[in-house]
């Protein structure tokens, strides 16, 4: 599951025009406690993917993307304990069009 958590500062020509980017989004691996591992297993995977990745994207080019920081979080869905694990990933993405 991702999502953005906020939407960093912007770098503006003096147009205003939006140069540059730099997003923070949770990315998490999420999953009933009783089945912890595959949550880790998944959670490791997406840092596999995501650490230090750049690439293109429709108008825009992904500089850099790494994450700034862990997430461990557990939680009550329908009376049953989930574990959520993944954490937060800033990106720095530039306009090319």
């Amino acid at each position: 599951i991702f999502g953005l958590q906020s939407g960093g500062n912007d770098t503006l020509t003096m147009q205003a025009v939006r140069l540059l980017t730099n997003p923070l989004y949770q990315v998490k691996a999420t999953g009933p406690a009783s089945n912890t591992q595959a949550v880790l297993d998944a959670a490791s995977e997406i840092d596999n993917l995501l650490k230090r990745t750049a690439g293109s994207v429709t108008g825009g080019l992904v500089s850099a993307c790494y994450r700034e920081s862990p997430l461990e979080v557990d939680e009550l869905v329908n009376g049953e304990l989930w574990t959520n694990v993944g954490g937060l990933y800033r990106l720095t993405i530039q306009q090319s069009t």
